[in-house]
């Protein structure tokens, strides 16, 4: 039966494939975030050093690198609601191997895992929304996308910090977090075989395109990222080194994903009155602040969580002035500007474990400030770079 003559059974495919969507970004912000959940403890049962500990944090965003990467290429073949149906399925995959990690190595293949499944599903949940979506309602779907991906980064810390209270063994952290995704996997399996497939189309354009302009502002999502994955990364250890109890420092780690998700619907009050460009630079600003005084002051700890309701806007609002460089995001610029954004994720954990191995966790955090610094410069050069004599 066409789906296409009867509009009402086209409605509920739309909104099954939609909640498949909207239940795979909650496994992508809960499965992210558990990564830095559970560091300290594997640091301590291990005896590995920060720097490893750093790599660890950062090869889960190798691993969403290759998804993301992958999905450009995997993309033009496959279906994304059927190529997401498989994003989850990897993710739950690394989530368990985690759990029976008998060694390092083990602990980096499940890493690996989690971060193609994240990737995945970043990139294939996303063109879900965009084909199944009417088009005056996808902004509204889009940033109902990012609310799930929000709500598994708040609901991450306190699902671990609950486990760990119950049997103070990291491993059961995966495990059970491996039960919960198994379980939604399921669900989202079946509204996928229930709407039935549609065929991605392959744009005219579907060619990567790139120019000053929007190299300076992948540099933008690069740095944006070392922040993200640097803060989620390494809170929770460094709460813990200042005194802080694992609960206390969990809850700020829950704190900065309540604020970072809070942040993503205030945010659309002013930054199109205040204009994209002008409000990446001032939240940045503000970021730079936040951290500096929450690193430099340990009983300002607070401060660091905080720079969540500002890092909301940024990734976002930075797609959004790539699509206006370009006049539209075509599945390979998508999937390109993704995978720098994972190149940071990577980055910024790992040099964080490196100078905290020869230093201190302090003195490893203070490349944060490092980071906005770079990223506030990048938007300065853009600013010059892109001026056409009109509001940017």
């Amino acid at each position: 039966m066409n789906s296409s003559k009867h509009p009402e059974l086209q409605k509920i495919r739309a909104a099954g494939l939609a909640a498949a969507a909207f239940m795979a970004f909650f496994i992508f912000g809960f499965s992210d975030v558990l990564k830095g959940t559970a560091i300290p403890e594997i640091i301590a049962e291990t005896s590995v050093g920060y720097n490893t500990g750093g790599a660890l944090i950062g090869f889960t965003y190798f691993g969403f690198f290759a998804g993301t990467l992958g999905s450009v290429f995997v993309l033009k073949k496959r279906q994304a609601p059927e190529l997401m149906g498989a994003a989850v399925i990897i993710a739950c995959l690394g989530l368990s191997v985690f759990s029976l990690a008998a060694n390092v190595g083990i602990m980096f293949i499940a890493a690996f895992l989690i971060g193609i499944g994240g990737g995945l599903i970043d990139v294939t949940a996303n063109m879900t929304i965009r084909m199944s979506a009417e088009k005056t309602k996808l902004g509204r779907r889009l940033n109902q996308l990012a609310f799930f991906h929000g709500t598994g980064a708040i609901v991450s810390p306190m699902f671990a910090g609950l486990i760990l209270s119950l049997t103070a063994q990291w491993r059961r952290i995966y495990f059970f977090a491996a039960v919960l995704t198994a379980v939604l996997v399921i669900i989202i399996l079946a509204l996928i075989k229930k709407a039935g497939m549609k065929v991605v189309e392959e744009e005219e354009q579907d060619k990567l395109s790139i120019n000053p302009s929007v190299a300076l502002l992948g540099g933008v999502l690069f740095f944006y990222m070392t922040l993200e994955a640097g803060i989620s990364g390494w809170m929770v250890e460094y709460g813990r080194t200042i005194g802080l109890s694992n609960q206390i420092a969990l809850f700020y780690l829950s704190l900065f994903f309540i604020l970072l998700t809070a942040g993503r619907f205030l945010s659309s009050l002013y930054v199109d009155r205040l204009g994209l460009h002008k409000s990446i630079l001032l939240n940045f600003t503000v970021i730079l602040a936040l951290v500096a005084g929450g690193i430099t002051f340990k009983d300002f700890f607070i401060l660091i969580p905080c720079a969540g309701f500002f890092m909301a806007p940024i990734f976002p609002t930075t797609v959004a002035l790539i699509s206006n460089e370009l006049g539209s995001t075509n599945i390979r610029t998508l999937g390109f500007f993704f995978a720098v954004a994972g190149l940071g994720g990577i980055f910024g954990p790992w040099m964080i474990g490196m100078l905290a191995k020869s230093f201190s966790l302090q003195t490893g955090l203070a490349l944060l400030m490092v980071f906005a610094i770079c990223a506030i410069t990048i938007c300065s050069l853009y600013s010059c770079v892109s001026y056409r004599g009109k509001k940017i």
